[in-house]
């Protein structure tokens, strides 16, 4: 009983601590891009993932979550508690001008869990085919944080100065679900996404004496439910009916992937408010114009589909190489918010990575079981400004650093450094360097049922 007392504490710990620490932080973005649509979409891979291009749909690990495909969840071997967080560095550059700007936010919190102990499936006579796996957790799901400025010249009237400020964020509380059977894996995942934000411009005449300024003012919130399924298949190459365990973990092992789900509608409620504003009297400076208008509607979130391999082999020497692709699609010209009109297009992205562990069986050389990470993606992005696509492209590089715990259970610290762009040629150009960090705490007492023989 002591122990399943600890695991329930546990776990009523990890629920309050999440909602606690997204409750009071509320994450902090500052990129112009991030004022279309929901915002800049968070990425469901965490930091290994991140630093090997974001590649997914075929990635398994029994000691690490992939969320993104929730079939992966079948495959994991301990209990696995994750959470990190990132920095970014941006360079904004237009026109032969440029600025610059950080930003930084927790990333997530999930915990996965096999629903069959690893230990006692190495100790049952019994050997079942059939795998459960589950995870739950929250995330961002979408980040808006931005504050612009630009000048024009009108005939009659001199300088205006608009200037673009939002803020806002949205979340999704998950539960994965998943199950195997031999080395074919099928699984779901469930999330409800919430959240709020406000989007205000604001135009100022410089030149015009006692000029009011005009300000719009969109405030939302929202809510409702997202899903995604997928499916993997492994394949172990050179498989004989002679092999024992040891042996199967040798082989080589090719990994097959697809994700995908439909789109979906989530519940928007919204109040819009034209307004002016003076400097030039005492009093209030905010002369409401046209009083709040509430509005409420469906935005449709688009359909999604990825697919992905990766491939794995331990050479003579006990290196462990890992390597992957994938290509995503998203229907983003689906995408509608009845609160603004804007323009989406349908978008794609490609991506490489790999892994390398130098040596499996190092008892004595640190650096030989640290996990060396690198990646490339290239995409189109769905938000269309100034009548042109944006593009997406990076490079990824990281560092998975073995910690050593009580019992000896496999937990790690992840780096990932990321290098990358997002821009058109006739608008704003982004470059951004972001650090991710991420935290991997194993355990392999959950669900464990002791036999008396």
């Amino acid at each position: 009983m002591p122990i399943y007392r600890s695991k329930l504490i546990f776990f009523i710990i990890f629920l309050v601590s999440t909602v606690s620490v997204f409750g009071q932080n509320v994450p902090k973005e500052n990129s112009p891009y991030s004022r279309y649509g929901l915002g800049n979409i968070n990425p469901t891979e965490f930091a290994p993932l991140q630093s090997m291009g974001g590649i997914a749909a075929g990635y398994n690990n029994p000691y690490q979550l992939n969320l993104t495909n929730p079939a992966s969840t079948a495959f994991l071997s301990y209990t696995s508690f994750e959470t990190g967080g990132n920095a970014k560095f941006s360079v904004l550059s237009a026109n032969n001008e440029s600025a610059s700007n950080w930003s930084g936010n927790i990333s997530h919190f999930a915990l996965g869990f096999p629903l069959r102990n690893s230990l006692n499936k190495a100790f049952s006579r019994e050997k079942s085919p059939v795998d459960y796996g589950m995870a739950l957790g929250l995330m961002p799901y979408s980040l808006t944080g931005y504050d612009v400025e630009s000048t024009s010249t009108l005939t009659n009237i001199g300088e205006v100065r608009y200037k673009y400020l939002g803020t806002g964020a949205t979340y999704q509380a998950f539960l994965n679900a998943s199950i195997k059977y031999k080395g074919l894996a099928l699984g779901g995942h469930a999330g409800y996404l919430f959240g709020s934000g406000t989007n205000e411009t604001a135009t100022y005449f410089n030149d015009l004496e006692n000029a009011f300024s005009n300000i719009l003012r969109d405030e939302y919130s929202l809510n409702g439910l997202i899903w995604r399924l997928g499916i993997q298949k492994e394949f172990i190459i050179g498989k004989t009916p002679e092999d024992d365990a040891k042996t199967l973990l040798e082989r080589p092992r090719l990994v097959l992937g697809l994700y995908g789900n439909s789109g979906s509608n989530i519940d928007i409620f919204g109040t819009s408010i034209a307004a002016r504003a003076n400097s030039f009297y005492t009093g209030s400076q905010l002369d409401t114009i046209i009083s709040s208008t509430s509005l409420e509607g469906v935005v449709n979130l688009p359909a999604e589909f990825g697919a992905g391999f990766t491939y794995s082999l331990l050479t003579d020497t006990k290196r462990r190489i890992k390597f992957g692709a994938d290509f995503k699609i998203g229907q983003w010209s689906q995408y509608n918010n009845p609160l603004r009109e804007e323009t989406f297009a349908d978008s794609w992205r490609a991506a490489i990575g790999g892994e390398l562990v130098p040596n499996t069986n190092s008892y004595n050389r640190y650096t030989d079981l640290m996990r060396y990470r690198v990646g490339f993606y290239y995409g189109v992005d769905p938000r269309v400004v100034n009548n042109e696509q944006l593009t997406n492209f990076g490079l990824t590089f990281g560092l998975g650093f073995p910690l050593k715990l009580p019992r000896g259970m496999p937990s790690f610290m992840n780096l990932g450094f990321e290098a990358g762009q997002l821009s058109s040629s006739n608008s704003l150009n982004e470059t951004y360097y972001k650090l991710n960090i991420g935290f991997t705490l194993n355990d392999n007492t959950w669900f464990y049922k002791q036999k008396f023989n």
